[in-house]
């Protein structure tokens, strides 16, 4: 399974994986735990999560949580994400307003 890491607005990543976003939940002794992205939604509250490992310079899928997701996957959900975090570092970088870039 491909993984991708996507750079969040706040500095850290979210794990982009068969249309699912998760986000960074703990670090403990080299396994990240990843949280879907919908756990927060109190519409939804996604249980699934994954657990990581850094394999050389790629990011492994190494375990799944015991709960599926509450909901399909959205790839556009991901291309969405990955085309704001890259919005907002070009008009950071260039010091535009976002909603002029």
């Amino acid at each position: 399974t491909m993984v991708q890491l996507i750079p969040s607005t706040h500095g850290g990543h979210k794990l982009a994986e068969e249309g699912f976003l998760y986000y960074k939940h703990r670090v403990y002794k080299g396994t990240t735990t990843w949280l879907c992205t919908f756990s927060k939604d109190t519409d939804v509250l996604c249980k699934a999560r994954v657990f990581t490992k850094e394999v050389g310079d790629k990011t492994t899928i190494i375990k799944r949580g015991d709960h599926a997701h509450a909901h399909l996957g959205d790839h556009g959900r991901v291309k969405a994400e990955v085309a704001t975090v890259s919005a907002k570092a070009k008009a950071k970088a260039n010091r535009e307003n976002t909603c002029r870039v």
